[in-house]
């Protein structure tokens, strides 16, 4: 999706609303695939990624792919611009920021860049149906 306001600039009302549309078409997508459980970190993994591209990327356009595969969902996101992941730092408890790549890291599987550098990939895990054990029989 283009952006509104300018790469480097201050984000825009129309983009701070990006990070919201793609929550909902990544909720949409993972329900549409069976995966339910994975909604809730789909869509904070997703709010994450895009938000950080569009407040620190220097593209014109941020891109956004989601597809799954029989063991996880991968999640991409990028501007066409070389970036790099930030190293993790201690995030003061006070502080209304910087959390976000601390919490991807939590739930994915991996993260890491796309293939050509211009992009973050992630992948979150599709829990097996019999995570939590065997199953009781019917009746």
């Amino acid at each position: 999706m283009a952006r509104s306001a300018r790469a480097g600039a201050p984000i825009d009302v129309q983009d701070r609303r990006r990070p919201g549309q793609l929550r909902r078409i990544a909720r949409a997508y993972v329900r549409l695939w069976g995966l339910g459980d994975l909604a809730g970190i789909a869509e904070l993994v997703v709010s994450e990624l895009v938000t950080n591209a569009f407040l620190h990327g220097q593209g014109n356009v941020v891109r956004f792919r989601m597809r799954r595969d029989e063991s996880c969902v991968r999640i991409e996101v990028g501007d066409g611009t070389p970036v790099t992941i930030p190293e993790r730092q201690s995030v003061d408890v006070l502080a209304e920021d910087g959390r976000g790549l601390l919490l991807v890291a939590a739930y994915a599987h991996e993260l890491c860049l796309t293939d050509d550098g211009t992009g973050v990939r992630c992948s979150l895990p599709i829990p097996s149906p019999d995570a939590c054990g065997p199953q009781l029989p019917a009746g």
